[in-house]
């Protein structure tokens, strides 16, 4: 129940936010594609999580029963230092997300938005909680009980949600240590000058310490990423990156240069692979992924209704049993795949018209 409430509370800031700038006419930050991009990344991203944070529980008692080296009493010194590991942690992590190629096609997501809202708290990779899952371990293994854990990664992410808030500043004395709004901005800032800078979680002083820090600059900054996809297919977003990695897997020889294209930062290009080559993969891969404002119109009620299905799976989902919970998860899936088809469709002129526009650019190239 208590998730059901924070979900209904987090989707109402997130609404109202959009309100305000609608009404107001800042509507640089916020639009109706946007607002649904989010909300159908997000209801995935909730769903998986729900089972994914089950087996990480249940992983994380296994190896704190079974393999702890250590038993780590509960007391408020040992949160506090906890915290700041697990803190620490996140922010390698989170670096290591924008270092290794594979890793970086999961977190893009949460980047691809070129608007800064609170709508980029659901903007997570439907893979989100298989991909710490592991790392997690490492707590249990050092003797930090399971709750106490819990407890951390909640307080944690009660900073985060905040963070991505487009009317909010730098928390006056808080903001010295803690990730402000105006700290996190520059992390999702598009120019170069941002790239993998402000890569804190919770606290900041880890930037300022390892020399990622950059001072945000609000009147020029713009949010996104190179190469950004415009689709409101939820599906697409979790996966094209993956679908040019593979497409230079296929162009590049031997084995350690295709091992080389997963596991190398997201600059790294082949040789043999110029730079123009690399971007007509990556918009051979978007060519067809192409959302419209009036399908995003369209298809608005289906996401809410995709996320209202989600709250009340949430409300009842003590009462059910694992099976039903998995046939209820998967039903809810199917909407989300539905949704993204209705969302990804485009009409013949339109492709023909893109088409004619592709045809052209690789002729003057």
């Amino acid at each position: 129940m208590i998730y059901a409430i924070l979900g209904l509370i987090i989707i109402a800031l997130i609404v109202w936010e959009y309100e305000f700038a609608r009404k107001r006419l800042l509507l640089k930050n916020h639009s109706l594609q946007d607002l649904v991009e989010n909300f159908n990344i997000g209801s995935g991203q909730i769903l998986l999580g729900l089972f994914g944070q089950a087996l990480m529980v249940f992983l994380f008692e296994y190896t704190y029963r079974n393999h702890a080296l250590l038993k780590i009493e509960k007391n408020v010194l040992n949160f506090i230092l906890l915290l700041l590991a697990y803190d620490l942690f996140m922010y390698v992590m989170h670096t290591l997300t924008h270092k290794v190629n594979f890793l970086w096609g999961m977190h893009l997501v949460h980047h691809s938005s070129n608007s800064y809202n609170l709508g980029l708290t659901l903007r997570n990779p439907w893979l989100f909680s298989f991909m710490y899952m592991l790392p997690y371990c490492l707590f249990a293994l050092i003797g930090v009980p399971t709750e106490f854990f819990l407890a951390i990664i909640g307080f944690n992410g009660l900073t985060q949600t905040l963070q991505h808030s487009r009317y909010m500043g730098d928390w006056g004395f808080f903001g010295k240590f803690l990730v402000s709004p105006k700290f996190h901005r520059a992390h999702h800032g598009a120019q170069e000058e941002y790239w993998d800078k402000n890569m804190g979680r919770m606290f900041s002083f880890w930037d300022k310490l390892f020399g990622t820090y950059v001072e945000t600059h609000d009147e020029t900054i713009e949010f996104g990423i190179k190469g950004r996809l415009n689709s409101t297919d939820a599906f697409i977003e979790n996966t094209y990156y993956y679908r040019y990695l593979l497409e230079l897997t296929k162009r590049t020889p031997g084995i350690i240069g295709k091992i080389k294209i997963w596991i190398m930062p997201p600059s790294y290009r082949p040789s043999h692979i110029c730079e123009i080559e690399a971007e007509l993969l990556m918009g051979k891969v978007l060519e067809r992924s192409v959302s419209s404002e009036s399908q995003s119109r369209k298809s608005l009620l289906v996401c809410l209704f995709n996320f209202a299905y989600i709250i009340g799976f949430l409300m009842v989902r003590k009462n059910l049993a694992m099976e039903e919970q998995i046939y209820a998860s998967l039903f809810s899936m199917l909407l989300i795949g539905i949704s993204g088809y209705v969302l990804a469709r485009k009409p013949a002129s339109i492709l023909e018209k893109q088409s004619k526009i592709e045809a052209k650019l690789f002729q003057t190239i």
